[in-house]
């Protein structure tokens, strides 16, 4: 009997040890489970925010690229100038133009700006698209004015500022265009395991 008495006294010592071994496992298999549920939300709160930017971004991008070409759209509208209403008609289309363009730009811009850290890689491709999209914007305004209060121009000089303008024009589409296809490779091809 006296083994058995000393059974209970072992087991009573060794009882509060094996629930606070067991507590102390429990609390650590807690924490871990906390934690790698707490990493799953931030990568699951990561991944959606880098595919809402880049939404965002491609949304924009996509407006740049068709808005860069609205002065094109009327482009005979020049060569039928006549009278003071269609000279006041090609002005009002350029004006209209170039407030399109840097409206885009500034547009896409504001986007970029809002999620910089997840686009900061995409620093010299805004760069260069929003200096040809702004340079498009003045040289747009600048042959406002040489229809308005600098009038004088030769038609040789008109020429070379709307070549100068075909080349930002298409300038600002095919970099736009490349920029689209590098942020859905980079952001949405992942998911897919596809690129364009």
């Amino acid at each position: 009997m006296v083994k058995i008495e000393t059974l209970q006294q072992y087991a009573q010592i060794a009882s509060p040890i094996i629930t606070a071994i067991t507590l102390i496992f429990v609390i650590i298999n807690v924490n871990r489970s906390q934690q790698k549920s707490k990493l799953n939300d931030e990568e699951k709160f990561r991944r959606d925010l880098n595919l809402k930017a880049s939404d965002e971004m491609i949304a924009a991008i996509s407006s740049l690229r068709r808005k860069s070409g609205y002065y094109f759209t009327q482009k005979d509208i020049r060569n039928n100038i006549k009278d003071e209403i269609t000279l006041n008609n090609f002005v009002r289309h350029v004006s209209e133009s170039a407030e399109v363009v840097e409206d885009a730009g500034l547009e896409l811009q504001k986007i970029y700006n809002q999620r910089k850290i997840i686009m900061k890689e995409y620093d010299n491709d805004m760069d260069s698209i929003l200096n040809d999209c702004f340079s498009l914007s003045d040289n747009l305004l600048k042959i406002k004015t040489w229809y308005t209060t600098e009038i004088g121009h030769t038609d040789q000089e008109i020429q070379r500022i709307e070549k100068l303008i075909i080349h930002l024009n298409l300038s600002v589409f095919e970099k736009a265009n490349d920029l689209q296809k590098k942020i859905q490779n980079d952001f949405i091809g992942k998911l897919y395991n596809k690129r364009i």
